[in-house]
């Protein structure tokens, strides 16, 4: 890596302090813009209403907080540490482990409620997200009850 010299560190520091619509990229939480992390937490609550059904598209989303969409992606793995549809999946498997420990709902039940049509991808993710299978949660359940 080339060192920057002074002054172009000053010019890109005066950019990102700027109030131009260019976020620059921060270094971490604390350097990330308040606008920009006010706006990243907007697109995290639209995801949020949307953890039983698909998503909009990250376009969109974008287009929602007014952000670009690199911009958005960038902010939201900063402030989140995890892309945006990783912090997706993980709250939604997070919602059907939850859903699944206070209702007797089938596993096949679970899946379609979270809104996939193949049972065998909702189990692939969520053993991925929970680190074990949907079925060894409900026989647990099973046997505690």
């Amino acid at each position: 890596k080339k060192k920057k010299s002074k002054s172009k560190k000053k010019e890109e520091e005066k950019k990102f302090n700027s109030g131009d619509k260019n976020i620059e990229e921060a270094k971490d939480e604390k350097d990330a813009k308040p606008k920009a992390s006010k706006k990243v937490k907007e697109a995290e609550s639209i995801l949020l209403e949307h953890l039983q059904k698909t998503p909009p598209r990250m376009g969109m989303i974008a287009k929602m907080v007014a952000l670009s969409e690199s911009t958005l992606k960038r902010y939201f793995k900063l402030i989140y540490g995890k892309s945006v549809y990783d912090y997706y999946l993980n709250k939604k498997m997070e919602l059907a482990r939850t859903i699944m420990s206070q209702k007797p709902y089938s596993v096949n039940e679970i899946a379609e409620l979270m809104g996939y049509e193949k049972v065998s991808h909702f189990i692939e993710i969520f053993k991925k997200h929970q680190g074990c299978s949907p079925g060894s949660i409900k026989k647990k359940q099973f046997e505690n009850a």
